[in-house]
């Protein structure tokens, strides 16, 4: 490991001498895979509801024209909302999940009087701003967030029967914490695909949060709405938060996943992007956002699996996430290498104080005898001198229906058992499972590796990769 310079740690790209897994953590284990296909089931009446549409990335166009049909469906289903139908493609990450703003209609009733305002599609319209008479005019700010996203074919449950769905969506909303964004209604709606007869898209509406997420407080980004590259671009260093902000979120992060771990809940997804800063009065509080994405067995992002793999045996991987965010919280950018370099871990680089470090010491140099079963838990973290003593807001006790301890219990034995498969097929393709391996399992060389590697749809070395370089952090 290097020094940790801004060209080392700052872009998010895999180093060179890292391996590459499959671009779809489930291709090797699942014959099939799923595919963004329009809505069939959708009633394709009125479109006189205004929507905001949000996409993680570049789609088709009949795919977002099928996603804004779905949730003008929604608002026939539930009067109290109105969308507006300017578009914002490009503000999440994933092309898969879509987002839709929203305005209580209760709390924006218009006048009749109202001047009549152009929709057209070739008007460059902003998220709240509408054109009239050649004039800008800016509506109230929305206050609900919609989004859409394919249920994952990990996920053991089809949600064809209303048994499931009903029970899907009161687990969801039934997850009330002060560090939890709150799941205010839950949908499911049918598509069809040629990989399966029906699939199953799921929507969640949450309050919108207009100060964004951490990653926007790390960027200091004061338009959540605007294309991701745009936010983050990966020529720009982001800010490291000051040290009692980030004892602060850090704690109340904790707290989140400690209130989901009580219910058997862990979270796979957790990353700078999916934790909301909501501003109540004089003080800003971070919460949980997408709990969906680890109750559908959603994968990580291949990416981060990629840097969290060689750990994931002895470092649970909720720990392993909250590690990637601290990190990105004390230096301004995301981790890119599977770990800290010594001087970001000694406290020695600057703006790393003792106390960040001593967390992320524990996390990514974790007990590595044999013998020691004990791997590094949320609960380990608690107990560091970072969040000890952060004051927190008492959490409720909360009680599972039957139903949703079947839901939690299945599927969090499915992404555990999908998990576990894939840190046995790191240690057997990676590490070649051969007697010089296992001895010193940092210097797989690419020799080795390349003869374990011979069926189609193996992990490859990038092209650039030194053959001799260590795999694994020390």
């Amino acid at each position: 490991m290097g020094c940790c310079t801004s060209k080392d740690c700052g872009a998010s790209a895999l180093p060179p001498n890292h391996l590459a897994l499959p671009s779809d953590p489930s291709a090797s284990l699942l014959s099939s895979t799923r595919t963004n296909e329009p809505f069939a089931s959708i009633d394709r009446g009125s479109m006189s509801h205004r929507m905001s549409f949000c996409s993680g990335g570049p789609e088709e166009p009949e795919h977002q024209a099928q996603s804004m049909i779905a949730v003008a469906s929604f608002c026939r289903r539930h009067s109290k909302y109105v969308f507006e139908d300017s578009a914002r493609a490009g503000m999440g990450r994933r092309p898969a999940k879509k987002s839709f703003f929203e305005l209580n209609q209760k709390a924006n009733v218009r006048g009749s009087d109202e001047k009549k305002e152009d929709y057209s599609p070739d008007r460059n319209l902003g998220l709240l701003g509408k054109q009239t008479s050649g004039s800008s005019r800016k509506l109230n700010s929305p206050t609900f967030i919609l989004s859409t996203m394919q249920v994952p074919l990990l996920c053991p449950f089809t949600f064809h029967s209303d048994a499931e769905k009903k029970a899907f969506a009161q687990l969801l909303t039934s997850l009330q914490s002060p560090y939890i964004a709150p799941a205010l209604e839950v949908e499911f709606s049918d598509s069809e695909t040629s990989s399966r007869k029906q699939l199953v898209d799921i929507m969640v509406v949450r309050p919108y949060y207009s100060r964004g997420s951490i990653r926007d407080e790390i960027y200091k980004n004061t338009k959540p709405t605007d294309p991701y590259t745009t936010k983050y671009p990966r020529s720009v260093k982001g800010t490291p938060l000051h040290r009692k902000k980030i004892r602060t979120f850090g704690r109340q992060i904790l707290e989140a996943m400690l209130f989901l771990k009580k219910k058997n809940i862990t979270v796979y997804n957790l990353s700078s992007s999916n934790v909301l800063l909501h501003s109540d009065g004089s003080r800003t509080v971070a919460q949980l956002t997408d709990i969906e994405n680890s109750l559908l067995c959603k994968s990580p992002p291949t990416s981060l699996e990629n840097l969290t793999l060689c750990y994931e045996s002895r470092v649970n991987v909720d720990a392993l996430h909250f590690g990637h965010l601290l990190f990105e919280m004390a230096l301004g950018h995301r981790l890119s290498k599977p770990c800290p370099c010594p001087s970001v871990l000694q406290s020695a680089y600057e703006g790393v104080n003792a106390e960040v470090a001593e967390v992320l010491n524990l996390i990514f140099n974790p007990p590595t005898k044999p013998g020691d079963a004990v791997k590094v838990s949320i609960e380990n973290i608690l107990k560091c001198s970072l969040f000890k003593d952060t004051p927190v807001q008492p959490q409720k006790s909360q009680k599972l229906s039957h139903s949703a301890k079947k839901i939690v219990k299945v599927c969090m034995a499915s992404i555990s058992n999908f998990r576990n498969a894939r840190i046995m097929q790191y240690e057997e393709v990676f590490l070649g499972m051969n007697e010089s391996s296992r001895n010193d399992p940092t210097m797989v060389t690419r020799t080795s590796f390349a003869s374990r590697t011979s069926s189609p749809g193996s992990p490859t070395f990038p092209k650039n990769a030194n053959p001799q370089t260590p795999l694994l952090p020390p």
